[in-house]
């Protein structure tokens, strides 16, 4: 623990999809549709055995007869990527909210990296 109460660096543990407020949830206005089956194909990208996603998705599954996608792209609010070359990811998001509705998007982007929405 720090006597001084300083802020310090977040690591793998401490960050997350965000803070959960409790009155938003009510009224979210913009879901990230996904189904439980839509992390099998997930799973399977990532390079799980077929007995550790069948385990996880309580059904016989095989990889192998499975679209698997990369990690980047299951319809998840967050995604982590490998830094390199120029890479796209889609999000797909259904509103919920009142039908004429209007939102904006902030994006703080690391140092050294650009990112387009």
């Amino acid at each position: 623990m720090n006597p001084k109460l300083e802020p310090e660096p977040a690591n793998l543990l401490a960050t997350g999809s965000g803070h959960v407020n409790p009155s938003r949830a009510n009224d979210p206005g913009l879901v990230y549709d996904i189904q439980p089956d839509d992390y099998i194909p997930y799973l399977c990208g990532l390079g799980y055995s077929d007995v550790e996603v069948g385990i996880i998705a309580h059904k016989t599954i095989k990889c192998s007869e499975t679209s698997s996608i990369a990690e980047g792209e299951l319809n998840y609010p967050s995604f982590s990527v490998v830094l390199g070359s120029s890479q796209i990811f889609t999000r797909t998001v259904t509103n919920v909210g009142e039908a004429h509705s209007t939102y904006g998007v902030t994006v703080s982007a690391p140092k050294g990296v650009d990112v387009k929405v």
